[in-house]
């Protein structure tokens, strides 16, 4: 069982270059959604969570910049990536006057661009023990995927633990049902199957900081670093 970690929406229009950067974010366990001009994201789009945006800068219909500016206000937290032919101190300087996170010249090896989007991942992903509830019984420690409760480890099986840091990696948002079938199952098992290994992982809980939202999926909010 492997767990995915980033959502990453890539715009490129050269389609050689689209498909390999897929193809290599991919087999590094990215879930990826690929996109050839502004006008097919922002119709294909979802409002699911994003974790960054990998953009052209000369695309069709609509420069990159102008992309992500149309993008910010539905996707706050996200990260953005520039890649581009552009070398000029001109293109830099606005890309990341914007907020961009990295700008990537083109042309370049994609094993850079991956490097560069782990390290992307290493900073939103904070690794370490993170406090779960108010008064500080529980935490979890992201490096070794182990709960604690008063500094115990609390036994729990593979799926539990890659449950509960799936969950702490989207810490005040909600994973759904299908992310968790995607991400942890990796296929098609029933809401109910997905709802048994929550119901099960409770019972071991002094306090039940898992939130359930219907039947859309759960989530935790982590109080913080410990």
């Amino acid at each position: 069982m492997t767990i995915q970690t980033m959502t990453v929406v890539l715009v490129e229009d050269n389609e050689a270059l689209n498909f390999a950067i897929t193809l290599l974010l991919k087999k590094n366990g990215y879930r990826v959604h690929s996109f050839q001009d502004a006008d097919d994201l922002i119709e294909n789009i979802s409002k699911e969570e994003v974790d960054l945006f990998i953009l052209d800068i000369n695309l069709p219909n609509q420069d990159g910049f102008e992309l992500m500016r149309e993008l910010k206000p539905s996707f706050p937290s996200t990260d953005f990536m520039f890649i581009s032919s552009y070398i000029d101190l001109e293109h830099i300087e606005k890309a990341f006057a914007l907020g961009c996170e990295d700008y990537l010249k083109k042309p370049f090896e994609i094993e850079e661009l991956l490097l560069r989007v782990k390290k992307i991942e290493a900073r939103r992903f904070v690794s370490g023990r993170i406090i779960i509830d108010e008064d500080a019984f529980y935490s979890y420690d992201l490096d070794t995927m182990t709960l604690y409760g008063l500094d115990a480890p609390v036994p729990l099986t593979k799926i539990e633990r890659s449950l509960l840091y799936l969950l702490l990696q989207h810490s005040g948002n909600v994973v759904t049902f299908d992310d968790l079938r995607e991400k942890i199952w990796q296929k098609d098992v029933s809401n109910n199957a997905i709802a048994a290994v929550v119901h099960r992982l409770r019972k071991k809980l002094k306090k039940d900081f898992i939130e359930s939202s219907r039947e859309l999926g759960y989530s935790i909010h982590k109080r913080g670093q410990a």
